[in-house]
């Protein structure tokens, strides 16, 4: 699939590199140093440097004139953890979910087009590919991402799917974008997204929706399971059921009415 082409603003780019430069071991530039970074003229970049100082997303220190990231950060960073709140409420019930299917747990959300993990339990039967939080992986051929993607609105799936290339990870992966909304239908409808070496092979996941206090979905849970395991008598009903009803618990931890 071919992708937009991405139009990008110069002096925003440049003023997000400027943002970039400080870090851990470099918390403070002057003006000259930033120049010299960018490989420009102090004169250049000084009407980003008085815009960014204006906003508050640099700070310039009045003793030695550099400038260092602005307060504003903090505030803006606390919003991202207000939204990530929904991990403390969720602990219990992922741990639960964990030692009942005695399998691997996931909670993620989706982020810039791809599925990212926000938290994890391992039961101690790991698959090939490791998993860790912030790790990001494609939508289309995960039951996370499937089932995220099987809850938004007409418009916002059409622009995921004009947007993102549809990865293909195994044989198995969904890449036919009228196979794939046939299979969103069907997940919408039974409340859950199952996908069986789909993302790799000999892997199988369940995942289900979290919903927030306006029944929005925020986030999605799922177990990941090794198919030798998940063809055992009885072995998926029960983990289908459990990971529904994890899902449904931690959505009404969030205000959800639970339906």
């Amino acid at each position: 699939m071919e992708k937009k082409t991405n139009y990008t603003n110069k002096s925003l780019l440049k003023a997000l590199t400027i943002l970039d430069l400080f870090n851990d071991g470099l918390q403070a530039l002057s003006q000259k140093e930033i120049a010299d970074k960018l490989s420009c003229t102090s004169g250049t970049i000084y009407p980003l440097l008085s815009t960014l100082e204006k906003y508050g997303y640099l700070e310039r220190s009045k003793n030695d004139k550099k400038y260092s990231i602005g307060f504003i950060f903090l505030r803006k960073g606390n919003l991202v953890l207000k939204r990530l709140d929904i991990r403390d409420k969720a602990q219990h019930f992922l741990e639960q979910l964990m030692l009942t299917c005695n399998e691997n747990v996931h909670m993620a959300m989706m982020d810039e087009g791809k599925i990212m993990y926000i938290d994890r339990k391992e039961a101690g039967q790991s698959l090939m590919i490791r998993s860790y939080i912030g790790k990001k992986v494609p939508a289309n051929c995960t039951a996370l991402g499937k089932v995220m993607l099987a809850y938004l609105e007409e418009r916002e799936l059409e622009a995921f799917l004009e947007k993102e290339e549809l990865v293909r990870m195994t044989e198995n992966s969904i890449v036919d974008i009228n196979v794939l909304k046939n299979e969103l239908k069907k997940i919408k409808n039974n409340g859950y997204a199952i996908e069986i070496e789909e993302f790799q092979k000999g892997g199988v996941c369940i995942a289900a929706p979290v919903k927030n206090h306006q029944e929005n979905i925020i986030a999605a849970i799922s177990i990941s399971i090794p198919k030798s395991r998940f063809l055992e008598k009885n072995k998926s009903s029960k983990c289908i059921e459990e990971v529904k009803k994890a899902a449904l618990n931690i959505s009404k931890s969030m205000g959800s009415i639970g339906n």
